[in-house]
């Protein structure tokens, strides 16, 4: 996939004169591309390095997985040849280092963060607002431009998750269920929604938009528990999910088989993967 080419294609067909406007079109279009790369999550620590290190060719895109590092050149590769200057800045979160954009136009200092504390690698995909990009010298009137621009842009065109789950939710509310029922019923949406998503997202942005779900829906005083576990011997990547509401326990795997699905398990299936997967002794089983 030549990435640059595509871009400037679908870019001059609109008319949009902001100078943030090629900034956020870029960053919600290498959303919607790229997930995350899993791998990310479980290296260890020798090895991050080199995995921080990968780069991409923009005219000769190969894989579809990255992470911030990796969105970082990239990003920057991008909108230099649209003729805008950037910085990449790096952080370090405990042992592990953090990469992001900050992209400076003639008014404005914009930061670019896809794959920041509010992921927005997994928001893009559902159609859900973005966090960590926006403007750092002028916050509140950024924020109407960004909106502007998504609005002009139709970002959500297919659909507008946030309003749909706004009026889910108020029906849900409005029926007076018992708690039980309710949770009941906040599972069947979840494990629905997911299976239409299915096709478009791969395992962490899906693990994250259940866990937005599930924390957008339930009530309070219900607890949420979600491992990421990896099978080194397969590359497979499982995210368990517990929701204890009293003294109520249930618990789910989301995997993939042919696609990334939501699944009911039982408490021993549960044990199970605990069982045969004892990372200490093997290394083939991690928590995140």
């Amino acid at each position: 996939m030549n990435l640059l080419n595509e871009l400037k294609q679908e870019i001059t067909k609109y008319s949009i004169t902001n100078e943030v406007f090629i900034p956020r079109y870029i960053y919600l279009r290498m959303g919607q591309i790229f997930d995350f790369d899993a791998h990310y999550l479980f290296v260890k620590y020798e090895d991050m390095p080199k995995l921080l290190a990968r780069k991409m060719d923009m005219t000769n895109i190969t894989e579809y997985t990255l992470v911030c590092s990796t969105f970082a050149y990239l990003y920057q590769d991008i909108l230099h040849e649209f003729g805008y200057n950037t910085l990449i800045k790096e952080e370090q979160h405990g042992l592990r280092k953090h990469y992001y954009v900050l992209v400076k136009t003639s008014k404005y200092l914009l930061k670019a963060d896809v794959t920041g504390l509010n992921f927005d690698l997994s928001s893009i995909k559902f159609g859900l607002p973005t966090k960590d990009f926006y403007i750092l010298n002028t916050l509140d009137k950024g924020k109407k431009i960004i909106n502007k621009i998504d609005k002009e842009i139709n970002y959500q065109k297919e659909i507008n998750t946030e309003e749909i789950l706004k009026l889910i939710r108020q029906e849900l509310l409005a029926k007076n269920l018992k708690r039980e029922t309710y949770i009941e019923e906040v599972i069947k949406i979840v494990t629905l929604i997911m299976n239409i998503k299915r096709e478009n997202v791969n395992f962490v942005s899906g693990r994250d938009f259940i866990i937005y779900l599930f924390n957008y829906f339930l009530l309070d005083n219900t607890y949420l528990k979600t491992y990421s576990l990896y099978n080194l011997e397969q590359d497979k990547y499982i995210a368990l999910i517990t929701l204890k509401s009293q003294d109520n326990y249930r618990y789910f795997v989301y995997q993939k088989d042919d696609y990334y699905t939501l699944k009911p398990i039982t408490e021993e299936e549960k044990r199970a993967l605990f069982l045969n997967y004892d990372f200490p002794k093997t290394y083939k089983l991690q928590k995140h």
